[in-house]
């Protein structure tokens, strides 16, 4: 059995706590008191916006409440409206990461905006493959219990996305699991020449598996190009 080292809430030592402005020091302080804060991350500017991130760790109980281990990719988003481009920064981010350091299926953003749940959540369902987005506001984070309200609102945002609902087929790793024997096999006997055939009852998914077969290829510089072709 792999023992699997125990996360205890704080700051770790190299975290730069000084770079950050009053309001994000506070709300850093109180995350830090559930939370492990691994990283200060850096500043991001788009189109003339910046944004502030750091990287944060579950600690054992809210890992195995949720089932994340890695670091979340948390940004501050300092304006009164929420733009729908401060989700891109997510995404910038990441790209900047070590492979596998960040959770890919959760992020968390903390707005100024006061209606950036409704917003967040009306953005989301014309995007069901982006990952969950925990959104909350400057304002609750500095006025409550931090512990409290982040894991409430954890909780109201994992539960009520259901991973088997989905109707279109998976263009994104996010949430295609489960089937990464047969994606290697296929991807293996490709790559010796051999013909693959795909049979299955109607939306049993043979379309998603394409999806990841080209991705993997792709990523692999054996596809040169993304064709994006269904079955």
């Amino acid at each position: 059995m792999i023992n699997k080292s125990i996360v205890n809430p704080g700051y770790h030592k190299q975290f730069i706590k000084g770079r950050f402005k009053d309001d994000e020091l506070k709300i850093l302080d109180a995350l830090s008191k559930t939370w492990y804060l691994t990283s200060s991350g850096e500043k991001i500017i788009v189109a003339q916006s910046e944004y502030n991130y750091f990287l944060m760790k579950p600690v054992q109980r809210t890992s195995e409440m949720f089932n994340i281990e890695r670091e979340l990719i948390c940004v501050f988003s300092d304006y009164s409206n929420f733009e729908p481009r401060s989700l891109d920064i997510f995404d910038k981010v990441a790209g900047e990461l070590p492979k596998m350091r960040s959770e890919t299926v959760c992020q968390v953003l903390i707005s100024r905006a006061l209606d950036v749940e409704d917003k967040v959540d009306k953005l989301l369902k014309s995007d069901p493959e982006h990952p969950i987005v925990i959104p909350l506001t400057y304002a609750e984070l500095l006025n409550g219990n931090a512990g409290n309200i982040v894991e409430n609102r954890f909780r109201k945002h994992f539960y009520s996305r259901d991973l088997f609902s989905f109707l279109s087929p998976l263009k994104k790793d996010t949430y295609f699991f489960g089937r990464s024997n047969l994606i290697n096999e296929i991807v293996n006997r490709y790559q010796s020449g051999e013909h693959i055939s795909l049979f299955g009852l109607r939306k049993s998914g043979k379309t998603s598996i394409v999806y990841a077969i080209e991705r993997r290829l792709f990523t692999s510089g054996d596809l040169l190009t993304r064709q994006s072709n269904t079955v």
